[in-house]
């Protein structure tokens, strides 16, 4: 298993568990682009932002470019392009 992380320092925990860490962010390309690569499946789950759908978006184009097979991205209950909260648009 490996994850997303952008301190490592911060992910010592996983590390003993024995989770590949991979260092990255979703505003760098290249480092999502390191972090997938020769992944069959991935889960995506981003922390909240007023740029969700752009950073998302980021992980999403690079999942393409590694041919990720399988992507799995967590939601919110109610996510519709209607909904009048701003978060589950957002998950939409």
């Amino acid at each position: 298993m490996r994850t997303l992380v952008r301190d490592p320092k911060k992910a010592g925990e996983l590390e003993k568990l024995g989770v590949e860490l991979a260092v990255g962010d979703f505003d760098n390309s290249e480092s999502l682009d390191t972090a997938l690569a020769g992944m069959e499946r991935a889960f995506l789950l981003s922390p909240s932002s007023p740029r969700q759908v752009e950073l998302q978006a980021h992980f999403v184009e690079a999942a393409k470019r590694a041919r990720v097979r399988h992507l799995v991205k967590l939601s919110g209950a109610g996510a519709s392009q209607d909904n009048p909260q701003q978060f589950a648009r957002w998950h939409w």
